[in-house]
């Protein structure tokens, strides 16, 4: 997974996202585009609001997010940042509610949660044992 963010301004960002979603299952049906929120804890207050494209649900598939995006909270977004430059490793909670779509059958409404782990850059652990 990659992330850039760039353009920063004291309401929002442009962020490029790009992962891979990998499917086990034997069917391979359509996530239609869905809105998602980025927080910090398992149902906490997001701090970031981002569109994922339609995909299909394939045995690897990537997924490119693009978009400027406001920020719903600057008290939420500082967290993150703090957790970006102050760690190894956290977790970001990402929810929504996309419609899978089988050809052939009606699109049904999911609730999509998930744990992604990502990297920290540990930047200030770097600040203080270099001073």
């Amino acid at each position: 997974m990659s992330q850039d963010v760039t353009d920063p301004q004291p309401e929002g960002l442009h962020l490029k996202l790009v992962t891979v979603a990998k499917s086990y299952s034997k069917f391979h049906p359509t996530i239609q585009a869905f809105k998602a929120d980025l927080s910090l804890e398992k149902g906490g207050e997001p701090f970031l609001s981002l569109n994922v494209p339609d995909a299909k649900a394939d045995k690897s598939t990537q997924i490119v997010v693009e978009e400027d995006l406001k920020l719903p909270n600057l008290d939420r977004f500082t967290e993150y940042t703090k957790k970006v430059i102050s760690s190894e490793e956290f977790d970001v909670y990402m929810s929504g509610k996309p419609k899978l779509k089988l050809s052939g059958l009606d699109a049904i409404e999911v609730d999509y949660n998930k744990v992604i782990t990502m990297k920290g850059q540990l930047i200030l652990d770097r600040m203080i044992k270099s001073n």
